[in-house]
């Protein structure tokens, strides 16, 4: 077997092992083992892992029941850390989703249009400036 087909094998495997645990133990361990840096990809990676996997729901309440678990009741859902930052990165992809599905066709309609959208007066007065 060649390197690349190993590698891509050993992470089949993890994403497996990481996904199919209902209770999330590996996911747990992750959370309470690494420290939590927003900007290295992983909180994006790993949502993209549970979504392929078909298993994000689980993610998002696995999620909310931790931060209800290690949050104090002052500070709920305000801090920065795994379980929020996946829940944020979550809604995200779901949001752009619905906006490309909500606005794609009205977006289409006017990239189609002959007729100039903007005010003409407005324009020579930005070209007459340079």
């Amino acid at each position: 077997m060649s390197r690349i087909k190993k590698e891509k094998y050993k992470r089949e495997q993890f994403c497996y092992a990481l996904t199919d645990d209902d209770k999330l133990r590996i996911f747990k361990a992750f959370v309470k083992s690494v420290p939590f840096d927003r900007d290295n990809g992983v909180v994006e990676a790993i949502v993209d892992v549970f979504i392929a996997k078909k298993k994000i729901e689980n993610l998002i309440n696995t999620c909310i029941k931790e931060e209800i678990n290690i949050s104090k009741k002052e500070t709920l859902f305000r801090e920065t850390n795994y379980p929020i930052s996946i829940y944020s990165v979550y809604c995200k992809y779901r949001g752009q989703s619905y906006l490309h599905w909500i606005l794609f066709d009205v977006i289409k309609a006017i990239c189609n249009l002959k007729t100039i959208l903007e005010n003409p007066r407005k324009v020579e007065d930005k070209k007459s400036s340079f």
